[in-house]
């Protein structure tokens, strides 16, 4: 099959490598879409330590199901689905307790596990609604590919818990900014304050629904939100950028 391969920094090479192999608890999914996440470009552009010639990165994927073991009972060939690929070792007492994702052995797709940037990849635990979930295959593959990114804005909300009176600002409006704020109106939340420093991305998020939006290029966010509140200031903020700046304004 043709893969991306990363072979260093800013050296990643399309090639013929062998298909995924399927594990036990596992499935193979034939890819129809895959995102590109912002530390896919870290490592593309940088390398790190765990991240060696010859992996293939890429976790925001979606696509059809090809093969599947007979120990997965609820998911079969055929099914359209977005997935989670991790690896957990089933013996620590995270993965006894069912609670998979907090293995600390846990191997990661697209770093340990060979990832979607390839025309097959592999699931090696796949459990249906916790890291597969099946598509009604209504909307395009590429909109189903952002599931991923959207449940991790989704579940930032979940836990901050807002009220809808709050007033509440989001920090940088990428995918992930973006989807908390599709999120936070599902909860009601009526006063959303982005800062962002792309105009297309602020363009974006007031299509989306953001109340406030404020350029970080050409204003000083921390004036502006301290206007916009009267001087009260925030009730919640969400810092979606991963950058040290916003951390630092007060």
């Amino acid at each position: 099959m043709k893969a991306a391969v990363f072979h260093g920094p800013n050296d990643t090479r399309v090639e013929d490598v062998e298909k995924p192999k399927l594990f036990k608890t596992g499935i193979i999914v034939r890819v129809k879409a895959c995102g590109i996440c912002d530390s896919d470009l870290h490592f593309y552009k940088l390398g790190g330590k765990r991240m060696h010639p010859g992996t293939i990165m890429g976790h925001e994927f979606c696509g059809d199901v090809v093969e599947v073991v007979d120990e997965v009972k609820d998911i079969k060939a055929g099914d359209r689905v977005a997935a989670i690929s991790i690896q957990p070792c089933f013996k620590c007492a995270m993965c006894k307790a069912g609670l998979h994702e907090l293995c600390p052995a846990l191997g990661s797709g697209g770093i340990d596990i060979p990832g979607a940037y390839a025309e097959y990849t592999s699931v090696p635990l796949a459990v249906l609604n916790k890291t597969v979930f099946r598509l009604a295959g209504s909307t395009t593959y590429e909109r189903d590919a952002l599931i991923e990114p959207f449940g991790v804005g989704y579940l930032a909300t979940v836990r901050a818990n807002p009220r809808p009176a709050d007033t509440i600002a989001i920090f940088g409006a990428g995918i992930i900014g973006l989807s908390c704020i599709v999120a936070l109106k599902a909860r009601g939340v009526s006063r959303i304050i982005v800062s962002e420093t792309s105009r297309l991305r602020l363009q974006t998020a007031g299509n989306l629904g953001a109340d406030i939006l404020i350029n970080a290029a050409e204003e000083d966010v921390a004036a502006r939100i301290s206007e916009v509140t009267g001087g009260t200031g925030l009730d919640m903020a969400l810092e979606c950028t991963g950058v040290r700046k916003p951390f630092l304004q007060r």
